[in-house]
């Protein structure tokens, strides 16, 4: 059975330039001069901690390309040491090492709607191409990392519409989720069991294994199915007449765990239950 690796792209490539800049003596004599000068000419390590859409975060996008001096001397130093530089590889590769019949066959990449993700995501992607794996070109989410709401709506229909699909085509699908953020990370690894996941994996930087989250079986409440599918066939609604078929009871719990929004007295439903109920009740 194939297997397949969604993985989370974060910025800890840029951000453990800072430590070959305090700590230059654990790189390559051969290497060393050049990559310090690199480093301290384009700041990298300030890349990492860029707002979103600032001009020094569009400036890290502006290097995702190889030729790039910032991005060639990136890409040397993930293949010098790949652990070391890069907690999505680091994850990966031991888990890979620990779980040897789970290794990937597909490998999936995707980032935040940033110059900083870019540019990482496209230097992991040449490293693993490079060896012989079959990654695909990464995924920029939109709006992922810049507005929450938006971005897990986005995050669903381009990630989670591959694991929908990968488990449909019969593959064991594992979630990287050691790099990138946290709760946008807890939430598609829900999202990845509702729709079928094998299983998630995490690699803290003081760890010497992988660890495996295993796939908890997770349902949703039938009457909680059965309101959103009719709220998303009807829109907005008076409250009253949910009221009166449900319950007021049922309808402040749904408002209070987010799934619906009541504003004058009407009740719709929030736009990332609508793209998660496309994925776990497609028949309907």
């Amino acid at each position: 059975m194939p297997v397949v690796h969604i993985v989370s792209v974060g910025t800890s490539i840029l951000g453990n330039t800072l430590k070959l800049k305090n700590n230059p003596e654990i790189m390559p004599e051969e290497v060393r001069e050049n990559v310090l000068n690199v480093i301290e000419k384009y700041e990298l390590w300030k890349f990492s901690r860029a707002r979103p859409g600032s001009s020094l975060d569009e400036d890290a996008g502006k290097h995702a390309y190889k030729g790039s001096p910032v991005f060639n001397t990136l890409l040397e130093l993930v293949e010098w040491n790949p652990k070391f530089m890069s907690a999505e590889l680091n994850a990966l590769l031991c888990f890979s090492e620990t779980y040897s019949r789970l290794k990937p066959d597909e490998i999936y990449l995707y980032h935040t709607d940033t110059g900083a993700g870019k540019l990482c995501s496209q230097i992991i992607y040449y490293y693993l191409k490079k060896r012989g794996f079959k990654v695909y070109e990464p995924i920029r989410v939109e709006e992922f990392g810049i507005s929450f709401n938006r971005g897990l709506i986005n995050l669903l229909n381009k990630v989670g519409r591959i694991i929908y699909s990968k488990k449909t085509q019969g593959h064991r699908v594992y979630l990287n989720v050691t790099a990138g953020y946290k709760a946008e990370n807890a939430f598609l690894t829900l999202a990845g069991w509702l729709l079928g996941a094998d299983g998630a994996y995490y690699m803290h930087e003081s760890f010497n294994n992988p660890t495996l989250i295993p796939a908890i079986p997770v349902t949703v409440k039938e009457e909680y199915l059965n309101i959103a599918r009719e709220l998303r066939e009807l829109g907005t609604t008076p409250k009253y007449i949910l009221e009166q078929k449900y319950s007021k009871i049922l309808l402040e719990d749904l408002e209070y765990k987010g799934i619906i929004e009541i504003k004058n007295e009407k009740v719709k439903l929030r736009d990332w239950v609508k793209a998660l109920l496309k994925l776990i009740s497609p028949q309907h």
